[in-house]
């Protein structure tokens, strides 16, 4: 194939504010922990924002606490999730954050520096058209293991969990490989808002929002057919993993992935009209823009690295996954649009999920997840009394899971 291709990574129109408040090293003498700084931060009237910290020290007991005063949204970092964190926060609604230094009993040299903030700008028409057919026909997605990448390069990616084989401990994610060039640290997002009419993205609650793993990535980015990265997510201000918190990941296809086979892309790209504004941020769809949408199309071009198709994408939607539609397999990824309204072909692509490095990759990360990255099991007590309500109400329960 004879590509010309444009990637797919979205740029948040984002600046980052220097911000330069510090606490200095304090001391708590008290018994018990102590709020011991403050530091009240408002931006104006930017859509987001995100604190970046540097050199922080927390002793054991002590953490740092952010406060949303717009939504009231909270988030603490003690000294390994500040690392987990890339030593920033999440993403918050609005401009106006409290910072607070709480010090733990009878700690020292207890200290945060708060180096920048990163915001919102306005939303700038600046992505290539990737509708094939001339007309949008993307839709909302319920499918709760795809989630929004947001890094502190300001990019905006898809990334999704993904499992090796039919069960297991092994969810990792799953992004494109030009996705992480450029950032240090971010989060991927889940139960994502619709955005502002104007098309400014909403965050989703800090406990929907994970740490992206940096030092955990793999990843290539070599073009069409070797574009892929695999990662790890720490863990929510909750203390759970995204799987724990969801209960779902998407399993691959190892065969059957041919031309003519009915896929779906899930992915967070930028919509903000239905023909010819369809990835310019522009009323009247502004509220969808970089949510979780779908599109259905059919495979074509099945090389043995790459896959190309004709469903939907914007920018945004880069790492998003590509479905087999009769049984929810992931047959690839999309990192790239190969021409301005898909003319009379099927030009959008990406990786195929058999590509001999991103197969070795995601196997290599499934074998390191931690045992207990599943859903919490029930205590003993917890199921008899299940059970013995089921009884009562003669209700047999079966789980199952279905791709949106």
């Amino acid at each position: 194939f004879q590509q010309t291709a444009s990637a797919q990574k979205r740029i948040l129109p984002s600046h980052s504010e220097p911000a330069n408040h510090d606490s200095g090293a304090l001391n708590n003498v008290q018994a018990a922990p102590q709020v011991i700084f403050e530091q009240i931060i408002n931006m104006g009237t930017v859509a987001w924002s995100w604190v970046e910290f540097d050199s922080v020290n927390l002793p054991s007991g002590s953490f740092v606490r952010i406060t949303n005063l717009v939504d009231n949204e909270q988030q603490t970092l003690n000294a390994s999730q500040m690392v987990e964190w890339g030593n920033r926060t999440a993403m918050f609604n609005g401009a106006s954050l409290k910072v607070e230094l709480v010090a733990g009993a009878n700690t020292q040299a207890n200290r945060v520096r708060i180096a920048n903030v990163r915001v919102s700008d306005v939303m700038l028409d600046e992505e290539p058209r990737a509708i094939c057919g001339g007309v949008d026909n993307r839709v909302a997605s319920t499918h709760q293991a795809v989630g929004r990448w947001v890094d502190n390069g300001g990019g905006s990616c898809t990334a999704w969990m993904f499992q090796t084989g039919s069960g297991g401990t092994d969810r990792c994610f799953n992004t494109a490989g030009h996705c992480p060039p450029g950032a240090t640290s971010g989060v991927v997002q889940f139960n994502v808002p619709n955005s502002a009419a104007n098309c400014a993205i909403v965050a989703p609650p800090v406990a929907d929002q994970f740490p992206i793993l940096f030092p955990t990535i793999t990843s290539q980015n070599a073009g069409p057919g070797n574009d892929w990265a695999v990662f790890k997510c720490g863990l929510n201000s909750l203390a759970q993993t995204a799987f724990q918190r969801y209960g779902t990941a998407i399993q691959l296809a190892s065969s059957g992935i041919t031309n003519g086979t009915a896929v779906r892309h899930i992915g967070y790209g930028v919509d903000g009209g239905t023909t010819g504004t369809a990835c310019s941020c522009a009323n009247p769809n502004g509220v969808a823009n970089q949510t979780r949408q779908q599109s259905d199309g059919v495979l074509s071009g099945v090389t043995t690295n790459d896959i190309q198709h004709n469903m939907d994408i914007c920018g945004g939607d880069s790492g998003g996954v590509v479905i087999r539609v009769s049984d929810g397999l992931a047959v690839g990824n999309t990192t790239h649009d190969f021409g301005a309204n898909c003319p009379g072909s099927s030009i959008n692509g990406g990786t195929r999920i058999t590509q001999a490095n991103w197969a070795a990759a995601m196997t290599a990360c499934a074998g390191t997840i931690a045992p207990n990255d599943q859903v919490p099991a029930m205590s003993k007590e917890g199921l008899l009394l299940m059970l013995g309500f089921m009884a009562i109400a003669g209700v047999l329960v079966i789980r199952g899971r279905q791709a949106a």
